[in-house]
């Protein structure tokens, strides 16, 4: 089953407007022991467990009270896409978005990873009280993805859709989820700094 994900464009007043409550992580993850649902045995995660109580509603902002909802970064090319951008969570898509399926905080990752050359795990924008992120695309690897040229890019996705974090239905699949990260990722590196997120449909 397609697993639909929403990429926004958001400053640090934004994220506090969309996701009230929803405490910020510590420094560094912590180390907790889970069950493996594909095998059900016990194994080790990094979870950004936040410090004290939170007691806030860990939901999305009243859509209703949302401004004008924006058309996407790239426009939907297809009925699918289209399908895609109508689930989207309204709140999201009042901001700068792209709508794409089983795109997770280990893809940005690998991403940021190749692009500066050194192993990046980014410190998420928001956590639930139980450490599940809001994952979002290292700043540094933001900046240098904003500028590279269009041209360029299905160099990157090749080496993206053979990188360690599989999911990409070959280098044409990592290639569509690209481009739409990449102009998102321009338009995050103008005069307002914000940061690229990662909302995952539950």
């Amino acid at each position: 089953m397609a697993i639909f994900v929403t990429l926004f464009a958001a400053t640090e007043g934004e994220l506090d407007r969309i996701f009230p409550g929803w405490p910020k992580p510590p420094e560094a993850p912590t180390l907790v022991r889970v069950d493996d649902p594909d095998t059900g045995e016990e194994r080790t995660e990094k979870r950004w467990v936040p410090e004290g109580e939170v007691s806030a509603s860990l939901l999305l902002a009243d859509p209703q009270s949302a401004a004008e909802v924006m058309a996407p970064v790239l426009e939907p090319e297809s009925e699918y896409e289209r399908h895609m951008e109508e689930r989207a969570p309204r709140v999201l898509r009042t901001l700068p978005h792209a709508c794409l399926k089983h795109l997770f905080g280990r893809h940005l990752d690998a991403l940021a990873s190749l692009l500066l050359g050194r192993p990046i795990e980014a410190r998420p924008a928001r956590v639930t009280p139980d450490g599940f992120p809001i994952d979002r695309l290292a700043q540094e690897g933001m900046v240098a993805l904003s500028r590279m040229s269009p041209t360029d890019l299905p160099q990157l996705a090749e080496r993206w859709a053979r990188g360690p974090a599989k999911g990409f239905e070959g280098q044409a699949d990592a290639l569509w989820a690209l481009r739409r990260v990449h102009a998102l990722a321009v338009l995050c590196t103008g005069t307002v700094q914000r940061s690229l997120c990662l909302w995952i449909e539950s």
